[in-house]
């Protein structure tokens, strides 16, 4: 096994919410590629963080609104996940490079009065 990039996209539960970070599912992955290949060097980058939301309005158009990047344990809507995805694609990386992609999605655009009146 060659070293490896993984991109980590998404809301709290990839971020990790409220868990020590060797906890965090991205360190446990990471553990585990390693485990199979100890020669193996897990190279993440991490842009999940908690609150995110997918990016898209009610209406279906893409949620342009940009906020500055708080501290992944603060919950935000922004970064959306699409802008999460601008990010990478801005950062710098060929995604070609980019070996895996653990992505989460959705939870926080599901609010109570979508539920009571879908």
């Amino acid at each position: 096994m060659n070293d490896l990039n993984v991109v980590v996209l998404g809301t709290s539960i990839m971020w990790g919410q409220g868990l020590e970070d060797a906890d965090k599912i991205h360190s446990v992955l990471a553990r585990m590629l390693q485990a199979r290949d100890p020669t193996c060097n897990v190279d993440m980058i991490f842009l999940a963080h908690s609150g995110a939301s997918t990016g898209f309005k009610p209406d279906g158009s893409v949620d342009t609104r940009r906020e500055p990047r708080l501290h992944g344990e603060v919950p935000t809507a922004y970064p959306t996940v699409l802008q999460q995805i601008d990010d990478f694609d801005q950062g710098g990386i060929a995604a070609e490079s980019v070996d895996i992609v653990v992505v989460d999605a959705g939870v926080n655009d599901v609010h109570s009065t979508t539920i009571l009146d879908p």
